[in-house]
């Protein structure tokens, strides 16, 4: 009888900390719905793409650098110190 008794009371325990779990994920669960409420929505995704996706991983890293060269301006020429 006291073995049964023991099984009940741990398969007790084991359903309340599944309770209390349950609980905290549904409390986690509205505070982060309450943190979304307060964003503004995203703006739409109206990037265009500048051609068709690359095959080649060596075509992607030619497109890769075009770009950062139209986008960066050429290097100034520092004074050395003397």
């Amino acid at each position: 009888m006291d073995g049964i008794h023991m099984v009940l009371f741990d398969r007790e325990e084991h359903l309340q900390n599944l309770q209390e779990l349950a609980t905290m994920q549904s409390h986690k669960l509205a505070v982060l719905q309450r943190r979304c409420e307060g964003f503004p929505a995203p703006p739409p995704d109206d990037t265009k793409r500048d051609g068709p996706i690359p095959e080649t991983r060596g075509a992607l890293e030619d497109q890769f650098l075009d770009a950062i060269g139209q986008r960066e301006e050429p290097p100034k020429t520092r004074r050395r110190r003397t």
